[in-house]
């Protein structure tokens, strides 16, 4: 299974567990959770920043100007906002194109 299908999964149960549940989840991570990470303190993080700054600065990687990030972003942003709006306005499906037992009860 995939860290994704994980991730997917754990936010599932997370979000349909009753009160009790979600508290003894909590109590499960609950030192992880309050554990402070500190990125300056990671010798894989800083190894990382180390070459990707070297990459950057000897022309092996060029950057990408801000402005052109967030314009992309924008974009994106509104996109997926008429996509949105598209999904909420478009007719759900008549009681005759659904089959019987999915997502209604036979009469």
């Amino acid at each position: 299974m995939t860290t994704t299908a994980i991730r997917e999964k754990l936010h599932e149960m997370v979000n349909t567990a009753d009160d009790k549940q979600v508290e003894s989840i909590y109590s499960i991570f609950e030192d992880q959770i309050a554990e402070k990470y500190d990125h300056w303190e990671d010798e894989e993080f800083l190894n990382e920043l180390e070459t990707r700054t070297k990459d950057y600065e000897s022309g092996k990687v060029k950057g990408i100007p801000w402005e052109e990030v967030k314009l992309k972003a924008q974009n994106r942003l509104k996109a997926k906002q008429q996509w949105a709006l598209v999904l909420s306005l478009t007719p759900l499906p008549t009681k005759s194109i659904l089959r019987p037992g999915i997502g209604m009860k036979n009469n």
